[in-house]
């Protein structure tokens, strides 16, 4: 057997996070192709040493140790491939480390957000959560996983003042990993079957009405900077496309069927496809911005510019709500759709919601369909007399 297993410990590959540290993980090349894993440890540029690869200062020994058995089970797997005449493999060698065990719940959470190929969105909010269960301090072990601990956490939550909604993600975050601890085999028994989550309160999604989506498409805009923000937000009028969702749209995303044009992509939140026909409103859009030398299919600005400038249009067109690049899908689902008679199931489809269940909330929020409906309704009745 020739093929020759590396490995080494890489800080900072993905650069630094806001607290000041940064991810340990170990790379393993085998016959030149090389795979990276997580270690779950996170240390600053002080707290690690750059020619013996390990952390030096500040933090616990098990760190250190962790790492060391990452490598003996390396070393252990190539010997025992050297004795029985076996190739060395990296799915191999993924297999061995998946079983690697990580010291503390934390750390197994922060391999777990670092492993996966997750959204951007994604990883932000799993790191951000791993960063708060380290604030509260009383789950980082994998013993401290019980029923009296996630009443405690629930407690610290609320004394946080995040409002219900918020605190029952939050939950969800922690059940969700918990239940790939136990997966894993590092616990016996979730706590959440146990515990009794907090009611969720139903927020109120807000909406252009036909009056005000009018106003917007008829003012004109006092520069070009305004005129572009306006028509990307009245192409998520008319699409239901949330912002990251328009960013990435390319010209690969669009086809012609049957002499209508349609968007075909997944959205980034929830990975589930969108089948939109163009209204001729968006469509109009596409062939003023198109840009065929353009990896993108519109010039869409950066959320924080896109939200600001929204609200000179806002002022601009006596809007009395603050618009923002959410404020135009609701109105698709609301104003654009449901109001006008598309059925939900057709609605939910070209949101790419993943649960019908979401979709009703729009149709829960606007009186105009409740109206509609009740009016069709009576004259039913009517009719049958």
């Amino acid at each position: 057997m020739n093929e020759r297993l590396h490995y080494k410990f890489i800080h900072a590959r993905k650069g630094y996070k806001e607290d000041g540290t940064a991810l340990v993980q170990l790379r393993v090349t085998i016959n030149r192709k090389a795979r990276y894993f997580s270690t779950g440890i996170s240390v600053t540029k002080e707290q690690w040493h750059p020619q013996y690869h390990f952390t030096k200062v500040g933090k616990k020994v098990e760190y250190n140790n962790q790492l060391r058995d990452m490598v003996a089970k390396l070393d252990e797997y190539e010997y025992h491939c050297r004795q029985n005449n076996l190739s060395l493999s990296l799915d191999a060698v993924t297999k061995i480390l998946k079983n690697q065990n990580y010291g503390s719940f934390t750390a197994f959470c922060r391999s777990i957000v670092y492993d996966a190929r997750l959204r951007s969105e994604t990883h932000r909010q799993l790191s951000s959560f791993v960063n708060l269960m380290q604030s509260f301090a009383k789950i980082e072990q994998f013993n401290q996983i019980n029923i009296e601990t996630i009443r405690e956490f629930d407690a610290w939550l609320f004394s946080k003042n995040y409002n219900v909604n918020t605190i029952r993600k939050k939950h969800a975050l922690l059940r969700r990993f918990i239940n790939k601890a136990i997966d894993a085999g590092h616990i016996n028994e979730n706590p959440y079957t146990r515990f009794k989550m907090p009611r969720a309160v139903e927020v109120k999604r807000k909406y252009l009405g036909w009056e005000h989506l009018q106003s917007i498409i008829e003012k004109d805009m006092p520069n070009h900077r305004l005129q572009v923000v306006k028509d990307m937000f009245l192409f998520s009028c008319f699409t239901g496309l949330a912002y990251s969702d328009v960013r990435k749209l390319a010209p690969t995303d669009f086809y012609i069927h049957n002499g209508t044009m349609f968007i075909i992509t997944n959205r980034r939140k929830t990975e589930e496809e969108s089948a939109i026909p163009l209204m001729p409103q968006a469509a109009a859009i596409v062939q003023k911005h198109n840009d065929q030398e353009s990896d993108r299919l519109l010039p869409i600005p950066s959320n924080q510019r896109m939200n600001s400038y929204l609200k000179e249009i806002q002022a601009l067109c006596n809007i009395p709500i603050e618009l923002t690049t959410h404020v135009a899908r609701h109105t698709f689902a609301t104003t654009v759709t449901l109001e006008n008679g598309v059925p939900i199931e057709t609605v939910s489809r070209m949101l790419g919601h993943s649960d019908l269940s979401t979709t009703q909330i729009y149709a829960r929020i606007t009186r105009q369909k409740l109206a509609d409906d009740m009016s069709r309704l009576t004259q039913k009745l009517t009719d049958k007399k």
